[in-house]
């Protein structure tokens, strides 16, 4: 194999080292952060045990009446009033009005 470093000034041979040195480190990064943390870290197994009885959970208890359908004539009612607006205007800048132009104050008159 040939000798990367021959026939290079000092300066050459330096940038090359840097470069291959560089290189390494963002081979490792790399490597580190697309899963190769797994091969440093140890893992731990946790054993879970299913208990044949469930156990009772501390719930908000729930209110009959928020389960019951309103009445015919309360949704007749809330249909009836409720608005419908089928045609918004809705408002634009003015015509004719730059508003980036700087316009300078007229001189003030004697």
């Amino acid at each position: 194999m040939k000798n990367p470093f021959e026939g290079k000034s000092p300066n050459e041979r330096n940038k090359i080292i840097v470069a291959m040195v560089l290189g390494v480190f963002a081979l490792g990064s790399l490597f580190i952060a697309f899963g190769g943390t797994r091969m440093f870290s140890s893992t731990t197994k946790v054993t879970v045990t299913a208990s044949p009885t469930p156990k009772a959970s501390a719930s908000v208890p729930i209110n009959p009446n928020d389960l019951k359908m309103p009445s015919q004539t309360a949704q007749m009612l809330n249909d009836s009033t409720t608005p419908i607006s089928c045609c918004r205007v809705l408002p634009g800048p003015e015509a004719g009005r730059n508003i980036f132009a700087f316009y300078e104050p007229p001189e003030p008159t004697p």
